[in-house]
């Protein structure tokens, strides 16, 4: 199963500024101006173009509880032999224990 975990710029950008600050010892110029050379441009040249190619697009990041319980538990029916297709659906029994 292919994903793509897929959260907008200024929530990756906010997520960034604080963590490389603190955890990496930059100023805040420094993180904006490694982010809008290079991470912004890698991240739209390698990454972004992937998303075309995934099973599961999780709009909203790890913020998306219902998407990443859903994934949880598709997951789990793979590796307990619980999926059977019916045409192009993947039908999943939901566990009751989890």
């Amino acid at each position: 199963m292919k994903l793509f975990v897929d959260t907008d710029s200024d929530t990756r950008l906010a997520r960034r500024v604080p963590r490389d600050i603190n955890e990496r010892g930059r100023d805040l110029e420094q993180v904006l101006n490694q982010y809008m050379n290079f991470v912004k441009p890698a991240f739209e040249e390698f990454c972004s173009p992937t998303k075309k190619f995934a099973d599961v697009i999780i709009p909203r990041g790890a913020d998306n509880h219902v998407a990443i319980d859903l994934i949880v538990h598709h997951i789990w029916d793979i590796l307990h032999g619980n999926n059977r297709l019916d045409g192009d659906k993947l039908l999943v029994a939901m566990p009751e224990h989890i």
